[in-house]
């Protein structure tokens, strides 16, 4: 099962467990950091960030981790970069404001559309849409064929997932990841069973697009509604169990 995307992570995942391990992964975004004065290094670290060239034409060798196709920028991990070529590492004070921060920072949003401008905001907008959002909407669709199966007395499987993927994106899984290795020209780690939780985060966006390519406006509307509130009821559960766990420390 996949575990907390913490930026920087290389986190082996199975092709099979993608579905399953969605829920845990988010919980890596949604962890809450308090900030009740953002912080003259936070503000910078957004600053270089609002600075860095992004790369848009990416090839196999020269494609980078925290922007996916161009477009959909993972601002946490190339925090990490900007830190490291700064400095030469990633403090524990830095890395712990990524690793328990919103998909924000703990900046509002025109905070954080300030200081990392337009075009940088933007992009983390599409990740955030195109990969947390779209996890979420996995989930929910995961639930509703769970609650499916198990109420016609059936235990879920491989095959449990295929009806979850042509629901969402007309293939099934199988499928969908032949066509993404292809489409994409993934190498050939990318096209193995065993694969890492940033080219998961590329797999997701793909799906994201794809599903953009053929829905109804109507529709996409409908699913983000759809994903927006299972991420939010993902996050109000974690909250409490973060609550929970500080309340009973002794």
């Amino acid at each position: 099962m996949l575990i907390a995307n913490k930026p920087g992570l290389n986190t082996i995942s199975t092709h099979s467990s993608w579905v399953f391990g969605q829920e845990d992964v988010l919980l890596g975004y949604l962890d809450n950091y308090p900030l009740n004065d953002p912080k003259d290094w936070q503000i910078s670290i957004l600053k270089k960030i609002s600075k860095w060239p992004l790369l848009k034409n990416q090839t196999n060798s020269k494609r980078s981790k925290y922007l996916i196709f161009g477009e959909a920028l993972d601002w946490k991990l190339l925090a990490e970069k900007v830190s490291i070529k700064g400095c030469g590492k990633v403090s524990d004070k830095l890395q712990s404001w990524l690793d328990l921060s919103d998909p924000m920072g703990g900046f509002n949003e025109l905070q954080f559309k300030r200081y990392v401008g337009l075009e940088k905001y933007r992009a983390v907008l599409s990740f955030f849409y195109g990969v947390t959002v779209e996890r979420a909407l996995v989930i929910d669709i995961q639930e509703l064929f769970f609650k499916r199966l198990i109420g016609n007395g059936k235990h879920p499987n491989e095959t449990f997932c295929d009806g979850l993927y042509v629901e969402l994106y007309g293939k099934t899984q199988d499928e969908l990841w032949t066509d993404f290795t292809e489409t994409t020209e993934a190498n050939n780690v990318l096209k193995g069973r065993d694969h890492f939780l940033f080219e998961d985060n590329i797999f997701t966006y793909w799906l994201f697009k794809l599903r953009m390519s053929f829905s109804e406006p109507e529709k996409l509307a409908s699913d983000t509604r759809r994903g927006l509130k299972r991420l939010s009821k993902i996050q109000n559960s974690h909250m409490k169990r973060l609550s929970n766990k500080f309340l009973n420390r002794e």
